[in-house]
């Protein structure tokens, strides 16, 4: 059985560092061997290659991350107008705290019944009740 997982920045940082914690060294296993199945949207990407281009430079940004998703069993989850209103509504309620980032990661979560893989404690902490029944977070650390 496939475990399917929307993956947040922190999570994805983990994995593309050199020297990861055993859960991450775990994880990125899994999703080698396709036991787990993970998911990305357009705007994760765009904040892993912001903090790419912060702790490493812009000439590493674009091989990193397209082999990262050549590599991994990894899936940009396209959203609907549907999905970013939702998400737009969650992160008023939870504001100032959730990114929309967080926000969408809720939303596909909730939706699709899927895990999150975060390194964020105020995602979890903020996510509505009425979704967070829906979820399975998986917390990481981030170091």
């Amino acid at each position: 059985m496939t475990i399917h997982a929307i993956l947040d920045t922190g999570v994805i940082m983990q994995i593309l560092k050199i020297k990861r914690q055993p859960k991450i060294e775990t994880l990125s296993r899994y999703l080698l061997n396709k036991t787990t199945r993970g998911y990305v949207t357009k705007a994760i990407v765009l904040e892993v290659a912001r903090h790419l281009t912060e702790g490493k430079g812009k000439e590493i940004v674009f091989p990193q991350i397209l082999s990262f998703l050549e590599k991994y069993n990894i899936e940009i989850y396209e959203t609907t107008i549907t999905d970013n209103i939702k998400a737009g509504i969650v992160q008023h309620q939870a504001k100032p705290i959730l990114s929309a980032c967080d926000s969408l990661i809720i939303i596909i979560a909730a939706n699709e019944r899927w895990n999150v893989f975060t390194t964020d404690k105020k995602l979890i902490d903020n996510t509505p009740i009425h979704l967070k029944n829906k979820i399975t977070f998986v917390k990481f650390s981030y170091s």
